[in-house]
């Protein structure tokens, strides 16, 4: 979604993407955890299309970032449906779908899923990390888009989305660099061409483009 209202909303922009690094693992990795193995994931993935996000949660291409331009934009999809697997033989972690991963017996006798982040530790791991931002780029604001889950009929994810939002707005009071987006529900279409519920239709994505406009606009 974020890499879709890029390309509705900013023209000319060089963008430093990393898609799927949970933030509890960002926070690992920089504190010194080894990074994943792409190489060997590979093998075990279902969706070969992912392997470019499992490389760049082996190299995090912020860290590359020098300097930033004034925005820092990033979503909840992450920390909403990645799970966390952790190499059994050498302790480094990755996460991806559940759905990504052929769970075989070998990959089962590899890795071990500690699933989801856990709902009482997403307030804290989100003011590590926008801590950890603020600190590397100062003065940026920070955009967070938050995936809506109106398509999604799976109360898990529906209660997850929730507490993202109550966590990310309790967060804003006291840092002033982050600013929410929501869409609300009657504005959320699905993609005409899947059925996947975190796929949407284009006037989702330009009524995003109108909250950010609207969000800067205050935030100016």
């Amino acid at each position: 979604m974020g890499q879709d209202i890029i390309k509705l909303k900013f023209e000319n922009l060089h963008v430093i993407n990393q898609q799927k690094v949970r933030v509890d693992l960002f926070l690992d990795w920089i504190d010194g955890a080894e990074r994943p193995k792409p190489d060997v994931v590979w093998s075990f993935l279902l969706r070969k299309d992912v392997f470019p996000f499992i490389e760049q949660q082996a190299g995090l291409p912020w860290l590359r970032i020098k300097k930033s331009n004034n925005l820092i934009l990033m979503d909840s999809f992450s920390e909403l449906t990645d799970q966390k697997f952790i190499s059994k033989k050498e302790g480094w972690a990755f996460c991806c779908n559940y759905n990504d991963i052929d769970h075989s017996p070998l990959f089962e006798d590899e890795f071990d899923c500690q699933g989801l982040l856990n709902l009482s530790e997403i307030e804290h791991c989100y003011k590590v990390f926008f801590d950890y931002i603020n600190k590397e780029y100062p003065s940026k604001k920070i955009l967070f888009l938050h995936f809506p889950t109106k398509l999604d009929q799976r109360q898990l994810f529906k209660d997850r989305g929730v507490a993202i939002k109550n966590a990310l707005e309790k967060l804003s009071l006291a840092n002033k660099s982050i600013i929410n987006v929501h869409v609300p529900d009657e504005k959320v279409s699905p993609y005409e061409e899947d059925d996947f519920p975190y796929h949407f239709g284009r006037e989702t994505y330009l009524h995003f483009v109108k909250e950010i406009n609207q969000a800067l606009d205050a935030n100016n």
